[in-house]
């Protein structure tokens, strides 16, 4: 596997994942890149301009990060434990 590198010194391989230039986070797919990126495409200035959420507006929209430090879109742990609590609930506990 090939191993991409950027200026800012973060190094990462994958088809998926994605590192961002603007903010140098990186992403362990399109859809979590995508999602830290807010504000309208044609604006450079003002509020709704367009630009990288900060690590707490990410945290704030359920974001997190995995165990290679690579930003996702939902803690892995919530579908983890709702499938637990399914087959408990199956199982009659």
């Amino acid at each position: 596997m090939s191993t991409s590198t950027c200026r800012c010194g973060a190094e990462w391989g994958g088809f998926r994942t994605s590192h961002c230039t603007a903010c140098h986070q990186t992403f362990n797919s399109d859809a979590a890149g995508d999602k830290h990126r807010v504000g309208e495409h044609h604006l450079s200035a003002g509020p709704n301009r367009r630009r990288c959420r900060t690590e707490a507006e990410m945290l704030d929209l359920g974001m997190s990060r995995n165990d290679r430090g690579h930003w996702i879109t939902k803690a892995r742990i919530d579908s983890v434990v709702e499938g637990l609590a399914e087959l408990l609930d199956e199982d009659g506990f």
